[in-house]
Parts: structure tokens; C-alpha cells; sequence
């Protein structure tokens, strides 16, 4: 390791130093400040993870709470066929749960530029309805019917996980800021390939805001509304961009707010980290 020293600050102390030593003196203090600011990086990556996982792991917890509560209260009163549907719900619930635990391992390799993808076929219009079963609770606890509009037969080469978990972000928005009124989940073939489309009757947003909801920590706020830490719509932001999908919003203020997945179809998907 370099030394540092007074005598080395070319006085004619006869040290044989050129004016460059300075500089190289000073090495071991850039570099101390190089890697404090790496360190104060990777905490601020952490934190950014942790605050991931709180928020993914609560959506698909919501409806787990409530199914359980339901099949208490079914239980309760002898009704034992509404019991059976309500563990239906609830194993629904659990499995999505699980696959959520899963793929939030992946989530936090955003931040390393190393998240994978795992495209394969799939049934895109048995996933968007099982989904939409899955909030069967949520929306009940919300007061919002939920309509979907779901064309057969649709299969596509994507990372089904992925589509999951913007539906889930979407469908589990919709219900929080639509709360009382309809939500409508949409399926269908488009000409460039296949459109999903989660539709909600609530404030809306405006024009403004429709490109900063999709950065990390950003979120409308709005007297009355509910909160969160502006994770969801980022995460479905680098989701469909990993996939080379688009997403956007749309909708008049007051009018409700429509989220478009745009997915190419058989477009050939790419790694973050390639």
C-alpha cells in the first residue's frame, strides 16, 4: 500500500518524488469513496427488494385471508357446498401464492440486470380465467363484479409466471381503486399478437401521471386513496419490457383507468441480462 506524506509534496526535500506522486497518493481515498458509494448502492438495493417483497407477497395474500374467513363462516353454518367452493378458492389462492414466493427469487436479479425468463407455451386464456377465480374473494370484499371477456384457445409462447403476475398486479389495482364498481378483464387475439386489457371504473389518472406510475416508488396520491409503496406497476413495467410486451393506460380522469398488456406474438423473448 502507497504511503502518504508531507515530505512527498515536492518541497526540495530532496525525495526524489515527481509531481505526480500526489495523485497517486491520493489513490486509496478514491477508492474508499468509490466503494462507500457501491455500498450505499447495494443497500438501497436491498431495501428496494425488501419493499418488493412486502408488496408482492401481501396481493396474493389478501385473497388467502378472505377465503379462509369465508370457509369459516360456511363452515359455521352447515353449508357445506359453499364450503367446497370456498376451498376451491382457497387452494387456487395457495397455489398462486407459491408460484408468487417462487418467481420473486428472480425479481430481485432486476436490479443485477440478470433476470431470466422461462418462455413456453401457454394456455393464456385458461390462465387469465383461473386468475380472475383466484380474486373471486378480493372482489367480493370490494363490492366490485367482475366480468371477463375472454376469447378460447389462446396459447402463446411467453413465461407464463410473468403474464400472471401483471394480471395479478392489475386485476388486484383495479379492485383497490375501482373498490364498489365494475371491473372488466379482457382477453384477445390483436394483429400483432395478443392483447389483455384489466379495466376499472374508478378516479382514473391523468395524462400526467400515466408514465410516472411505472417508475419504482411512484404512485397517484389522492386524498382518500389507498396506500402502497408504488411497487406493483413497476414491477409489471419491467415484466412486459423483459418480454418485449407494452403496457399502457388510458381513460378520462373520473372515468376509470384501462392497463393494455400488448404481447407480440411468437416474438422471440429476450434475457435483461443479454
Amino acid at each position: 500500500m502507497r504511503q502518504w506524506c508531507a515530505a512527498g509534496m515536492g518541497h526540495g526535500g530532496g525525495t526524489g518524488r515527481g509531481p505526480g506522486d500526489a495523485g497517486e497518493a491520493a489513490d486509496p481515498l478514491i477508492e474508499a469513496a468509490r466503494r462507500i458509494a457501491e455500498l450505499e448502492q447495494e443497500v438501497a438495493a436491498r431495501d428496494q427488494f425488501i419493499a418488493v417483497i412486502g408488496h408482492e407477497m401481501r396481493n396474493p395474500m389478501v385473497p388467502i385471508v378472505l377465503s379462509v374467513d369465508r370457509a369459516r363462516r360456511m363452515l359455521a353454518a352447515g353449508d357445506m357446498e359453499r364450503l367446497q367452493q370456498s376451498l376451491a378458492t382457497l387452494d387456487l389462492a395457495v397455489a398462486a401464492f407459491i408460484r408468487r414466493a417462487t418467481q420473486l427469487l428472480d425479481a430481485s436479479r432486476f436490479n443485477e440486470g440478470q433476470f431470466r425468463l422461462d418462455p413456453e407455451p401457454a394456455d393464456l386464456s385458461a390462465l387469465v380465467r383461473s386468475v380472475v377465480a383466484s380474486y373471486a374473494e378480493m372482489a367480493h370484499h370490494a363490492g366490485c363484479a367482475v366480468t371477463t371477456e375472454v376469447e378460447d384457445g389462446i396459447t402463446e409462447m411467453c413465461d407464463r409466471g410473468a403474464v400472471q403476475q401483471i394480471l395479478e398486479n392489475l386485476l388486484s389495482n383495479a379492485l383497490k381503486y375501482g373498490a364498489g364498481q365494475p371491473v372488466t378483464v379482457a382477453l384477445r387475439r390483436a394483429r400483432s399478437g395478443v392483447r389483455l386489457t384489466v379495466r376499472d371504473r374508478g378516479p382514473g389518472i391523468a395524462p400526467a401521471d400515466r408514465t410516472r406510475i411505472f417508475a419504482r416508488f411512484e404512485r397517484v396520491t389522492r386524498r382518500g386513496s389507498p396506500g402502497g409503496f408504488g411497487i406493483g406497476l413497476w414491477l409489471v413495467g419491467q415484466l412486459a419490457n423483459a418480454m418485449g410486451a407494452t403496457v399502457t393506460v388510458d381513460g378520462a380522469a373520473g372515468e376509470g383507468a384501462t392497463f393494455t398488456l400488448d404481447l407480440p406474438a411468437h416474438q422471440p423473448l429476450r434475457d435483461e441480462d443479454g
